[in-house]
């Protein structure tokens, strides 16, 4: 299910995906930790990016959200990809045609995680706006007392203080509460859109 905050005219934004992991897992997120593998247990995860990019023409939002969604070499996609496309070009049909990307390359933190067979997207809150939100939200995703931290700073690199893969103790305490977050958060950015766009796909989401 994807679940949309904020002006949908605006191609740039943030967003938070929610992950099930099947299986515990030892993974290695490239050269996080030099390399040494981080025990992800087995359950629902969150993780907090942006996409600012504004070159005309360009859709960086939900061109970011079709990578994720997609997998390395010949790996099958998650299942919600297909989903997402339809979704996109029904929304702004005339905007540039969307596909995800031909080659996948792993080259951030989560990207190891997505690729992982037993990992796969449940849900995508998506936060449409010309403000960079990211550290804002992950801010306030870390400060609920529902969540735990695999490793610090995993899932975010360039943010010396911060955490953008986080473990949800209780998924439905923290996704509501991050829903009330995100309302307030497209009523102080957009007051004549306060309240959120919902958009189910034809992906049923899965109990986490």
């Amino acid at each position: 299910m994807l679940q949309f905050f904020g002006n949908t005219s605006i191609r740039q934004g943030s967003y938070i995906l929610v992950i099930c992991l099947s299986k515990p897992q030892h993974i290695a997120f490239g050269r996080f930790q030099k390399g040494k593998p981080v025990l992800m247990q087995a359950g629902a995860y969150l993780y907090t990016g942006s996409a600012m990019g504004n070159r005309k023409g360009t859709d960086p939002l939900a061109r970011r959200l079709l990578r994720h969604a997609t997998r390395s070499g010949k790996k099958p996609p998650h299942r919600i990809r297909k989903s997402m496309i339809g979704l996109f070009k029904q929304e702004h049909p005339e905007r540039e045609l969307l596909s995800p990307p031909r080659e996948k390359k792993l080259k951030w933190h989560i990207d190891f995680l997505l690729d992982n067979r037993y990992s796969r997207i449940t849900h995508i809150f998506v936060i449409h706006s010309c403000r960079r939100l990211e550290s804002r939200i992950s801010q306030h995703i870390a400060s609920l007392n529902s969540i735990s931290i695999p490793a610090k700073r995993l899932g975010a690199s360039d943010m010396r203080h911060e955490t953008h893969l986080v473990f949800m103790n209780s998924p439905d305490e923290c996704m509501a509460a991050i829903e009330k977050h995100l309302l307030w958060l497209a009523e102080q950015d957009n007051p004549d859109q306060a309240l959120p766009i919902r958009a189910p796909t034809n992906f049923e989401r899965s109990k986490i």
